[in-house]
């Protein structure tokens, strides 16, 4: 069985699709790049005290975004360590957070 060369106009759509998806490519690198400096930004944020309450409250809003799209009845997060110990949480009544030789704070 012989196969038969592509035809010009198969060749040009060829190239026309190959042209599609590169062009699919970069704009997809281009938002997975804007994303990792949003992440890089978020991850010094949260190296401060300050900015780690501004994450957990950010993220308790997420939550409840999600609790609302999925129509959930509640929903929790939970940080785990590399053991598995939960080290923070956000709970459906809200995020909680035990600051240093200090009481837990519910925000």
């Amino acid at each position: 069985m012989s196969v038969s060369p592509p035809s010009p106009d198969e060749l040009l759509q060829i190239v026309q699709n190959l042209r599609q998806e590169l062009q699919t490519l970069r704009a997809e690198s281009s938002i997975l790049r804007v994303h990792n400096q949003i992440l890089k930004n978020f991850v010094s944020l949260t190296r401060t005290s300050a900015g780690w309450l501004i994450v957990k409250a950010t993220v308790q809003k997420t939550l409840e975004a999600a609790i609302q799209q999925t129509q959930a009845a509640q929903g929790s997060l939970f940080l785990l360590d590399s053991q598995g110990n939960v080290t923070e949480s956000i709970l459906a009544r809200g995020a909680t957070t035990r600051c240093p030789d200090g009481p837990v704070l519910n925000l």
